[in-house]
């Protein structure tokens, strides 16, 4: 029963799916190829049947690691029941919140398909198929370009006279040059007596302080 779902799954798709059967050549790449494909996929679709009820070492099970790696890798899980079997309560425990789908229901397998299609963004080949052709916008005409208008014929310009030069100004006479007197010696008087000092005098002659020049 897994086999046709999964055929009518790629169908409707136009993509692969992968089950555990493909790929694995013997037991030591077992792990790193279902380990690969989990990774690389968006939605795992875990088929559920009475088999499940039955297991005796459930943490053992190679289908139940597979379901929590999934899990582990926030996958989005979708449980395809085969054949109505209640989910027993170690599997309502752990995944109290995925999807259930009843695969012995056409309508049911239809809108898991819908739902594919929308978390994978495939488009509706069928609907585009069956869609009609947008018509083309119709192309305006070329609108006609106005005739450009006859240029009068510019007036003949006035011929140019020459501007009279004016004479250059005249330069102005240099000023004179002042000549600066020196200014006269102020007289220095004896700090000591006040009487006035000779120039060049080292003492003073009244009271021959010594003169500090």
């Amino acid at each position: 029963m897994v086999l046709p779902i999964r055929e009518r799954i790629e169908q409707a798709l136009g993509e692969s799916c992968w089950i555990d059967l493909d790929g694995i050549e013997s037991d030591a790449q077992f792990v790193s190829v279902i380990m690969r494909a989990i990774k690389e996929t968006e939605v795992v679709l875990f088929m559920y049947s009475e088999m499940h009820t039955h297991l005796a070492n459930i943490g053992q099970d190679w289908t139940i690691r597979e379901l929590n790696f999934a899990q582990s890798k926030q996958k989005r899980i979708v449980f395809v029941n085969l054949d109505q079997t209640p989910l027993s309560d170690w599997f309502e425990f752990m995944f109290p919140q995925q999807q259930q789908v009843d695969a012995t229901s056409p309508e049911a397998i239809d809108r898991l398909i819908d739902d594919l299609k929308r978390w994978l963004h495939v488009m509706d080949t069928k609907s585009e198929a069956h869609a009609a052709p947008a018509s083309p916008e119709p192309i305006p005409a070329p609108a006609s370009a106005p005739k450009p208008k006859p240029e009068p014929n510019p007036a003949p310009k006035p011929a140019s006279q020459p501007e009279p030069k004016s004479a250059p100004a005249p330069k102005p006479a240099p000023a004179p040059e002042s000549k600066l007197e020196p200014e006269p010696a102020r007289p220095r008087f004896c700090r000591k007596c006040g009487t006035p000092l000779t120039p060049g005098a080292m003492f003073c002659r009244k009271c021959g302080t010594k003169i500090n020049l």
